[in-house]
């Protein structure tokens, strides 16, 4: 199982069994028991961001092996970390990175999209003609701004909002919620603890990629 590991700057874990971790090493625990045993790590990369803040963390994509106690995680439709025997860090991840793995974790959770205001788990919308506005309710929805002038709201815990196109706009609102805006004239708010990744491919280098957290909750 894939999935996202915060660890403190020397490479040690708050949680469950607790070594000094390194990249490529694979680490055994003959107890797999969320908050009590063995190795525990998060599918959604948010889950990692906000359990230990980035200026305090590092950042891996892992993969859990052995008995697994994913009560709780996103396979069991929750959202917290699992626990398992076996742990094998892959790589290290920049904040961007994870951002990105995130928003790719919410688009797999989507249903088909519609392009009306839409409610519920899983939803998503696209405002995709010029001037258009839509609204996506609910755990887990999605909403994307395609096209000039159009605008989209994620309203929800554990949303997406996309912004891309030339004068879109986007709002995500809501704890482990996330907003990802692309290119320079593209504008989105993220509101109530949701991230806010900013992608800019034309920027110069060191200022392609900026994130951002709104602390605030409601």
């Amino acid at each position: 199982m894939i999935s996202f590991k915060a660890v403190h700057k020397d490479m040690s874990s708050s949680f469950g069994n607790k070594p000094v971790y390194e990249i490529g090493k694979t680490y055994v625990f003959p107890l797999a028991t969320r908050g009590v045993g063995g190795f525990h790590a998060a599918e959604d990369p948010l889950f990692c961001l906000n359990f230990i803040p980035p200026e305090d963390a590092r950042y891996f994509k892992v993969e859990l092996q052995g008995r697994l106690d994913a009560a709780g995680c996103a396979t069991a439709g929750a959202d917290s970390a699992a626990a398992a025997e076996k742990l094998t860090l892959l790589e290290e991840l920049t904040v961007e990175q994870m951002l990105w793995h995130a928003m790719l974790y919410r688009l797999s959770w989507a249903k088909l999209p519609v392009y009306e205001d839409v409610s519920g788990e899983r939803t998503m919308t696209i405002a995709a003609k010029a001037g258009q506005s839509v609204h996506a309710r609910g755990t887990r929805c999605v909403a994307v701004a395609k096209g000039k002038n159009s605008t989209a709201e994620a309203d929800g815990y554990n949303c997406l909002a996309i912004a891309e196109g030339e004068g879109s706009s986007a709002t995500a609102s809501g704890n482990q919620s996330l907003l990802v805006t692309f290119g320079k004239e593209t504008t989105g708010t993220a509101k109530y603890g949701a991230w806010h990744l900013h992608l800019d491919p034309d920027a110069e280098p060191g200022k392609q990629a900026i994130w951002i957290k709104h602390e605030e909750k409601k």
